[in-house]
């Protein structure tokens, strides 16, 4: 595994998506980082963990590595971020994304005879 002291800029998106879910089952939150690993070439990954970065208030450390505080992100969105409200809403959604309720058979929005229902568990 590579150093969590890797910065936004000299890392590749892949690295930041590894430093980010490294030690992390929950399934929510690999679809929020995969989310913001996609946009934009790892965009809104890198203001999560620049020094200086947008969001980088919302990492804390712990036992050396990055933990994003999911909630204090979206307290970064209410107060306001100088980014467009288009970029704005793709974190908003991967940051809203890891509380979400799973979604079962009984609950997905795939039609009943699909063969593979959602579910995030």
């Amino acid at each position: 595994m590579e150093s969590t002291e890797m910065t936004g800029d000299t890392a590749t998106v892949p690295d930041l998506a590894r430093t980010l879910l490294q030690g992390v089952g929950n399934e929510a939150v690999n679809a929020a980082v995969g989310l913001l690993a996609a946009h934009q070439d790892g965009f809104w990954l890198r203001e999560l963990l620049e020094p200086d970065g947008a969001l980088a208030s919302a990492v804390t450390r712990e036992e050396g590595r990055p933990w994003v505080e999911w909630d204090a992100v979206g307290a970064l969105i209410d107060r306001g971020l100088p980014q467009s409200s288009s970029e704005t809403a793709v974190l908003a959604v991967a940051a809203s994304s890891r509380a979400r309720p799973v979604l079962t058979k009984r609950s997905s929005p795939l039609p009943p005879s699909s063969p593979t229902p959602w579910r995030w568990a």
